[in-house]
């Protein structure tokens, strides 16, 4: 039994209360529970000898002003602005436009190109923040298939002879949300759901082999892996059995492409060790990480580093954090670490206060992305050797337009399953593995 009459009374009251709500995706779910309630009033006046029409109208009447119970549904419904992850965000913009003043040389034309660098992230995030991220879960393999196709055509036109970040390095980084969403639409569908994720998966992993960066690999894999374990622990691919499925296939995986990376070629050894030491080739893999250490030689906790006066040929905007460091201290650091715990932080805090399960996976899909992208810029900035030869920018800092729209997209996709995680009902029922 349902309110389906156009004209019936309980089917116009709906349709007032509805349109007090001024939030569209409100809308929905208020519908669904008021017309519950009708229909269970109803029936309870029926069973005690009332006419159907007069049921409805009794219960109908029993429920209020429509004006009035819409009103208070919209004031309640109203989405809530997670100001604090708003405020982190907005000291993550304008600390990274001072960084880069600082460290640029600024004139008219600089200036301009900074602050539009604030105006597309702001947008970035506001666009994907006002947008409908439920769209995952609606058409995931769509998206999924899209990305793949997206990663082949953007390793084949674009490539990185001088090792910075492409299109390609973000489009991989992606993985882990079209993942998310597979993983919601795989929800007890037993060994098959299980077997379409562990899949992408793999897909995802080879595509970041085939990119030949292993900070790459790791930035794809790991935040893939961590939420095939949410995923499985969660039983969102059935009980038990499953659970040595999604992890077997995940762990085999990620050894068989780390071991598929360092077997390449016999002198794949040597190269790694000579990472790892750059004293012991100081003119090759050795010469950038030993000309950052060389830069922060001397640095103070506030202020210009002693020996200033040298001249250094490493490029300002791969390594503003190192330069920052030299001119203003190792205060700047600091700050740069307690800005970035504290977004990663709040995250953590809403995710696990999510009661949307898509929007839960969304969250994890992203902060991986986040962290490793800021351990990666911030141990290759402090002239770790094996660090150095990463393809990163450091989110909201760098002079990266790329990376200032992707990044912030990212913290629009959070922010935007935060703001719709009181009106998204997409529970589950745990189904026996298959």
């Amino acid at each position: 039994m349902s309110v389906n009459e156009k004209n019936g009374a309980a089917r116009q009251y709906l349709n007032t209360v509805c349109a007090q709500l001024r939030w569209k995706r409100a809308r929905e779910i208020v519908e669904y529970e008021l017309e519950g309630h009708l229909l269970d009033q109803q029936q309870a006046y029926i069973s005690e000898g009332m006419e159907p029409s007069a049921a409805e109208a009794e219960a109908v009447r029993q429920m209020g002003d429509p004006v009035e119970v819409g009103a208070q549904l919209d004031a309640v419904h109203r989405p809530a602005p997670p100001w604090a992850m708003f405020g982190i965000f907005a000291a993550l913009l304008l600390s990274g436009l001072l960084m880069r003043v600082l460290v640029t040389e600024v004139g008219q034309r600089s200036l301009f190109n900074q602050l539009f660098l604030l105006f597309i992230g702001a947008a970035a995030m506001l666009g994907v923040y006002f947008a409908d991220f439920s769209i995952l879960g609606k058409y995931p393999r769509h998206i999924a298939g899209t990305l793949v196709g997206a990663q082949l055509l953007s390793l084949i036109l674009f490539s990185r002879p001088d090792g910075n970040p492409s299109v390609t390095q973000y489009l991989l980084m992606l993985s882990p949300v079209a993942l998310a969403g597979l993983i919601f639409n795989a929800r007890n569908s037993g060994r098959k759901g299980a077997l379409w994720c562990c899949g992408a998966f793999a897909a995802y992993s080879l595509l970041a082999v085939a990119d030949g960066f292993w900070s790459g690999i790791i930035a794809v894999m790991l935040p893939c892996l961590l939420l095939m374990v949410y995923g499985s622990r969660r039983g969102y691919f059935g009980r038990h059995r499953l659970l040595t499925l999604v992890l077997g296939c995940g762990a085999t995986v990620f050894s068989l492409v780390l071991t598929l990376l360092l077997c390449v070629s016999p002198t794949k050894s040597n190269i790694l060790a000579r990472i790892l030491d750059p004293m012991s080739d100081p003119q090759g893999f050795g010469w950038l990480p030993l000309r950052v250490r060389e830069l922060l030689d001397g640095a103070q906790f506030i202020g210009l580093a002693e020996g200033a006066q040298q001249v250094c040929n490493i490029p300002k905007n791969d390594y503003i954090l190192t330069w920052t460091i030299h001119r203003t201290g190792w205060l700047s650091l600091v700050v740069i670490l307690v800005l970035f715990c504290a977004l990663l932080g709040a995250g953590i805090i809403f995710c696990r206060r999510q009661r949307s399960v898509l929007g839960g996976l969304a969250s994890r899909a992203v902060l991986p992305v986040l962290a490793l992208q800021t351990v990666f810029y911030i141990a290759a900035n402090l002239g770790l050797g094996f660090m150095t030869l990463v393809p990163y920018t450091l989110p909201f800092f760098s002079g990266s337009a790329l990376s200032m729209v992707f990044n912030s997209a990212l913290v629009g996709l959070m922010l935007s399953a935060l703001r719709s995680d009181s009106v998204i009902r997409d529970s589950y029922t745990e189904v026996a593995a298959a």
